[in-house]
């Protein structure tokens, strides 16, 4: 008897637990709207060329991660803060996709830029993840976006290892700033997964280009481009007599590694319907 009260009395215990826990993250979590998360407050403007970059571009969550020593600051915490965004490459930071996966819609869609900043309520805690929904929530509002998803075969690129290997280290987990760096001629990946690369080279190849290196965890490399060159060449843009390599060349030359012409998936956004906010309608 007394064992089973003791059981009984661990199972109410670890209950009681597991409710204030749950208590304490609802108390965290953003308002909702209809059941969505929602921003507090949010302002939409006409982007205006020209005027001071005063943060970065972004949404910060409290587990986004930003390096140290950057000239601009980070947004502020819990907060969306976008400048000269249009509609179209909203859509894609938001669900961490390129420009280019985004499709449909109409031209101002992809030409007009906008201004937003938006703040969740106070006190609450959301996850940069969060925030991007709440973004997604905000665009629905405001523009009347709806959108869809789909998956197509299209004409890309594979990033594979080239015979004789990777000529490149796994990163150490000391580089910052963390990312892919571009200044002149010189690309550098830091601290950065193959996928990441892969979704970068999508501009450089001229196509999207999936990862099946096989190589996981994080990498460091640098890439070094022909002096005389624009910073990418890539065949097509190459005329004959042109000192540029192409990225071709590059990566299998300095990285070991292969782009492939082939057919490749690819999850593309379609825009259904999208509307300009009215005159004044920006909140």
């Amino acid at each position: 008897m007394n064992a089973r009260f003791k059981t009984l009395a661990a199972t109410l215990t670890a209950i009681l637990m597991m409710l204030s826990a749950a208590a304490a993250l609802m108390s965290q979590s953003p308002a909702s709207n209809g059941g969505r998360l929602a921003f507090d407050v949010a302002s939409i403007k006409l982007f205006k060329p020209g005027a001071p970059l005063r943060e970065l571009s972004g949404c910060h969550g409290n587990d986004s991660k930003y390096p140290q020593g950057m000239q601009v600051a980070p947004p502020p915490l819990a907060r969306c803060v976008l400048h000269g965004y249009s509609v179209k490459s909203l859509i894609a930071f938001q669900a961490n996709a390129r420009t280019e996966q985004v499709t449909g819609g109409p031209g101002w869609a992809d030409s007009d830029r906008f201004d937003i900043e938006a703040k969740a309520p106070d006190g609450a805690v959301p996850t940069e993840a969060q925030l991007k929904e709440m973004l997604l929530s905000l665009l629905a509002d405001q523009f009347k976006l709806r959108i869809h998803s789909e998956t197509k075969e299209v004409s890309g690129f594979v990033l594979t290892v080239a015979k004789g290997g990777v000529k490149f280290n796994a990163a150490t987990g000391d580089e910052k700033p963390t990312g892919l760096l571009r200044t002149g001629r010189q690309m550098k990946g830091q601290n950065i997964p193959m996928s990441t690369f892969a979704g970068y080279l999508w501009q450089a190849a001229g196509g999207p280009v999936i990862d099946r290196t096989g190589l996981t965890g994080n990498y460091t490399f640098t890439i070094n481009l022909t002096p005389g060159g624009p910073e990418i060449r890539t065949p097509e843009s190459m005329s004959a007599d042109s000192e540029g390599v192409s990225i071709f060349t590059a990566l299998q030359e300095q990285l070991g590694l292969r782009l492939d012409s082939q057919k490749v998936p690819v999850n593309y956004i379609v825009i259904d319907a999208v509307e300009k906010p009215a005159a004044g309608g920006f909140r």
